[in-house]
């Protein structure tokens, strides 16, 4: 004879699956710092060969450089004066998320200004440059070299 309901294997292997999956919405919706640091290295690291390769496409040189809380990208126009490019989606101004700084920019192995710009060339060929961004004491370095091409190596 069988009786109705569950069996106690049944309700535990529901709580378990129940568990799991509460656990990764958690990871999701609540990233730790160094997951937020690796999120928008990635995200610059895909910004700075997109605008290498629009500077090859366009034929016209295109600079990024690093603010307060920010970055933006440049392009130079016919004046041979840099414009901040406002009407692209992708190239746009960006903020960087709370408490992530780029503590250092070296251009050619020589740490630079915070007012330099990283300038990619039309030629296709750029000088390698070091991006340092930072949370709370974790790093990760952005290595570009020559051609354009980032990488990105955490630092601890």
């Amino acid at each position: 004879m069988r009786k109705n309901g569950f069996t106690l294997i049944e309700i535990l292997v529901v709580l378990v699956i129940v568990g799991v999956m509460l656990v990764s919405v958690a990871i999701k919706a609540f990233p730790d710092e160094r997951q937020v640091l690796r999120q928008e290295a990635e995200r610059l690291a895909l910004l700075l060969e997109q605008a290498r390769d629009e500077a090859f496409l366009s034929g016209r040189s295109i600079a990024w450089s690093r603010q307060n809380a920010s970055y933006a990208f440049s392009r130079l126009n016919a004046a041979r004066e840099w414009t901040t490019i406002t009407n692209d989606q992708i190239l746009r101004l960006r903020a960087l998320p709370p408490a992530v700084e780029i503590t250092a920019l070296r251009i050619n192995q020589v740490k630079v200004d915070p007012n330099e710009r990283l300038v990619f060339s039309p030629s296709g060929l750029n000088l390698p440059f070091v991006a340092t961004l930072e949370l709370h004491g974790h790093r990760i370095n952005l290595l570009g070299d020559s051609a354009g091409r980032v990488q990105i190596k955490d630092e601890n």
